[in-house]
């Protein structure tokens, strides 16, 4: 689970209120890469991953640590197995591929965007 972070959230509504909206977030773009017919096409969903991770980097002022990209992987993960227990292995492993293509991404983009604004 995320832990809370004071340089953000000041109380624990104010957290439950900001993870609450990066859940919508999240849903919406996994939402729009199925309308938009992205997933089957790697170059666009690359990009569309790509440029959701230059947005996070004028999210916070200080760095994200690059272990919080994996453990925002291993949460998804626990969420699937938690919430769809049917979920079979196999299907686990597609889902973790699937999220670890897209951290992959979205850290390219969010480091290509770091060392931008540093220039």
């Amino acid at each position: 689970m995320l832990t809370q972070n004071a340089q953000h959230a000041e109380s624990v509504a104010e957290e439950d209120f900001v993870l609450s909206n990066i859940a919508d977030r999240i849903s919406q773009f996994f939402h729009q890469l199925i309308e938009d017919d992205v997933l089957m096409n790697t170059v666009e969903l690359k990009k569309s991953c790509y440029d959701l991770g230059r947005q996070h980097a004028a999210y916070s002022k200080k760095q994200f640590k690059i272990s919080f990209w994996e453990e925002f992987t291993l949460t998804m993960m626990d969420v699937l197995e938690q919430n769809y227990p049917q979920t079979t292995k196999e299907e686990q492993k597609a889902w973790l591929h699937f999220q670890r293509f897209i951290n992959e991404n979205m850290l390219d983009g969010y480091l290509d965007a770091l060392s931008y604004n540093n220039k």
